[in-house]
């Protein structure tokens, strides 16, 4: 679970910012955290601000510090420091996760030069209520390296590794979190072939950050199709479409030729798909504008399966006939239907009812704290502002400064005296967080 994450020198967020899922001063809705061993976790987060004021940017923070544990950046991430101050060019961008894994605290991050994609420092320490006990912590520039050896295997080349990454310039773009989860999950690298990935500290933390954070920055979705082949998985999911009044009545699978797939979709991503699929025997979705399209390997054979939307007088409709907002509900289920999982969605009401929205919501509160989840949203629908169905400190502004530099503040922060009309005294301004119109500017144009 997540904890707390922190950014410094990204986009338009200068100095440190912190997001924090600890339980704060707020009474209301008591039920809804999850329980730990130091303290009480939210499961919900909802961050408002005006447009252009840097509330993507938060979760894009979040997205790029997730694509360096995947060594996935590219070249456009080295412009993504704060310019509008000339320094923060070759200053140090910060990233920090704060996590829950079995019953323990840790603190994962790391420094990094954006504009040369240096990296400079990185670090995993455990968080214990005396003291950060460090498991390692590396800075490239003094080649200074810390570690327990209680997590490293004497007898495996893990600390060789980090060692030399630390000290040799070749490895400064990348992160010892990245290369030691891509080493220590196959046991034939391991000497004595006992070490198991998901009995080892970092691969562990590393595989949490990697592939329960599950990012939604714009039209990506979030639900995962492998198993809606499965008649009790796409019952389940009828059920949920139906209340909220889509009109759809069942889905229904219908097999499709693969190689006519391989012909009108002919990309590296499919046949990347489908080869995974017959290595790891296991069904992968591939999603695009026309559709989605299911592998599986039955009988060692690949087969291909399509999805068809049943509406009324049982006329199907392929996906691709669906309304947006049908299709955004879908992209979205995915927050009701999974378990152990952090959904951070940019943008949720992009398509929807308002209405449709609150529901959505209500109904992931519902299953949240059984499951296993947490959601961050970022939204501009005021109608969730009501102190009954949101609490004080699961809401957050970002606003900027007159120097362009966003900041994020909780409601908890501020005082209650206005929380019996939460919805407007934030349209009136009161915890900031809503454009500043220029209204003459709209005279002389107008």
């Amino acid at each position: 679970m997540l904890v707390k994450f922190r950014v410094k020198n990204f986009l338009s967020f200068k100095d440190l910012q912190e997001l924090s899922f600890v339980e704060g001063k707020t009474n209301t809705n008591k039920d809804r955290f999850i329980q730990t061993e130091k303290m009480n976790l939210l499961t919900f987060g909802a961050i408002y601000g005006a447009n252009a004021s840097g509330k993507s940017n938060f979760i894009k923070a979040i997205d790029f510090a997730k694509r360096k544990l995947t060594d996935e950046t590219n070249f456009v991430d080295r412009e993504s420091y704060f310019k509008l101050d000339d320094k923060c060019k070759l200053e140090p961008s910060y990233f920090e996760f704060e996590i829950y894994l079995d019953g323990k605290y840790y603190a994962y991050g790391f420094e990094i030069i954006l504009s040369e994609d240096k990296v400079v420092s990185e670090w995993l320490v455990e968080l214990t209520e005396a003291e950060e006990s460090i498991i390692f912590s590396r800075n490239l520039v003094s080649q200074e390296l810390e570690y327990n050896s209680v997590y490293f295997n004497t007898s495996h080349s893990s600390k060789e590794i980090l060692e030399r990454m630390t000290k040799e310039n070749k490895f400064e773009r990348q992160l010892y979190m990245y290369v030691a989860r891509e080493f220590l999950m196959f046991p034939s690298n391991l000497a004595d072939g006992t070490i198991s990935l998901y009995d080892h500290t970092i691969p562990k933390v590393a595989m949490l950050l990697r592939k329960s954070i599950i990012i939604s920055l714009g039209y990506e979705h979030i639900t995962f199709y492998n198993d809606i082949i499965e008649d009790d998985v796409r019952k389940n999911i009828v059920g949920i479409l139906r209340i909220f009044d889509v009109g759809i009545k069942d889905i229904v699978i219908k097999e499709v030729e693969v190689n006519f797939i391989k012909e009108k979709y002919s990309s590296e991503e499919l046949y990347r798909l489908i080869s995974w699929v017959e290595t790891h025997k296991k069904n992968a979705v591939f999603k695009n504008l026309d559709g989605f399209f299911i592998f599986s390997s039955i009988d060692n054979t690949i087969k291909c399966y399509t999805l068809k939307f049943v509406q009324i007088n049982n006329v199907e409709f392929n996906y691709s006939q669906l309304s947006d907002g049908t299709k955004r509900l879908l992209d979205l289920i995915g927050i009701l239907i999974s378990k152990n999982s952090v959904f951070i969605i940019d943008e949720i009401d992009r398509y929807l009812h308002p209405l449709l929205i609150h529901k959505l919501i209500e109904l992931y509160l519902g299953g949240a704290k059984k499951n296993n989840l947490q959601l961050i949203l970022t939204t501009h629908d005021t109608g969730l502002l009501d102190k009954d169905f949101i609490r004080r400190d699961e809401v957050w502004f970002v606003d900027k400064n007159n120097n362009g530099e966003s900041e994020l503040r909780s409601l908890d922060q501020y005082k209650d005296i206005f929380d019996d009309k939460l919805r407007i005294a934030y349209l009136e301004g009161r915890y900031r967080g809503i454009p500043k119109l220029n209204s003459y500017c709209a005279r002389d144009i107008i």
